[in-house]
């Protein structure tokens, strides 16, 4: 049974979900993608390692634009670390063609940086293919499958508004990310910087895909600002962790709640406390102890 075609159609597929910060309007309406993804201030962030990541792979699924070795070296003797080994690997006759900092090689370039900066040790596989919807997947497998580098993590930063995307391409990718997440590859998908309005066709948001696959894990979260009002957009993955995290609370507290048989407070804080001496019976090997006017009482500590 025939479940996809591909290779008929080359219109571009993706775009890079990265952010210019700069204020020059003539570099920002250059740079690729809608205009909600060019900003208009100028800051700089850099990474500090989390591991060394000795002995693993990182691959990269790029659809355009290229790097320079000497860029790189250059970083990273800015931020002290060693230059990371970076190669670059052709899918579909796609290769690394870097041209300026305001094309796509401002995506390649930040993936790079990122990754290294993070995991200075790891070998970072850089997958070039052509911008279209076969050569989008023919990358993601070349690095699911790829035998000599073995990446145990594919990083993907280019996508599209699902209404872009057709069933049986998105079908194909579901199918290409099952298959890396039973050879423990762990795939990360930009899901842009849009909150869930990626893209509007028929006056109706849409989500980006393939970050929005069930396959692969989402990965976005920068500071909007709609209507004047400033959210904060999470994974959806924090986003469960939290609601989790939540209700595990709320049922140790009405655990507590039952046994000590009390309304629950949070935080909750325990105290000693005294009870009378009629509230603890004595057992007849507890020793009694008479007072100045000789009767017996009972004595005990709480």
């Amino acid at each position: 049974m025939v479940e996809g075609v591909f290779g008929l159609d080359n219109r571009p597929q993706a775009t890079p979900h990265f952010q210019v910060l700069g204020t020059d309007p003539s570099a920002i309406a250059r740079v690729p993608g809608p205009p909600s993804r060019r900003r208009n201030s100028r800051r700089s962030t850099t990474s500090r390692p989390a591991s060394t990541a000795r002995g693993q792979c990182i691959a990269i699924i790029e659809l355009g634009g290229g790097f320079k070795p000497a860029d790189i070296s250059a970083y990273f003797a800015g931020l002290k670390l060693p230059v990371p080994n970076v190669k670059a690997i052709s899918v579909d006759g796609g290769r690394n063609h870097p041209t300026n900092a305001n094309s796509a090689d401002g995506e390649v370039m930040l993936d790079i940086e990122v990754a290294a900066a993070i995991a200075p040790k790891a070998t970072i596989a850089v997958y070039f293919a052509p911008n279209t919807n076969q050569g989008f997947l023919d990358a993601i497998t070349t690095a699911v499958h790829d035998s000599v580098n073995k990446p145990s993590v594919i990083s993907i930063s280019w996508g599209s508004a699902e209404s872009n995307w057709t069933a049986q391409a998105m079908t194909q990718f579901d199918k290409a990310f099952q298959a890396a997440a039973s050879m423990g590859v762990t795939v990360c998908c930009a899901s842009g910087d849009n909150g869930s309005a990626d893209g509007v066709s028929d006056g109706k948001a849409h989500v980006d895909f393939p970050a929005s696959s069930l396959f692969a894990l989402g990965c976005g979260g920068t500071k909007l600002t709609v209507s004047g009002t400033s959210h904060q957009q999470r994974s959806r993955l924090e986003r469960e962790r939290q609601e989790q995290r939540d209700r595990r609370r709320r049922e140790r507290l009405l655990r507590t709640a039952r046994l000590t048989r009390r309304t629950p407070r949070s935080p909750c804080r325990c105290r000693r406390t005294s009870r009378p001496a009629a509230a603890f019976p004595m057992s007849p090997a507890t020793p009694t102890r008479t007072a100045a006017t000789g009767s017996a009482s009972t004595a005990s500590r709480w």
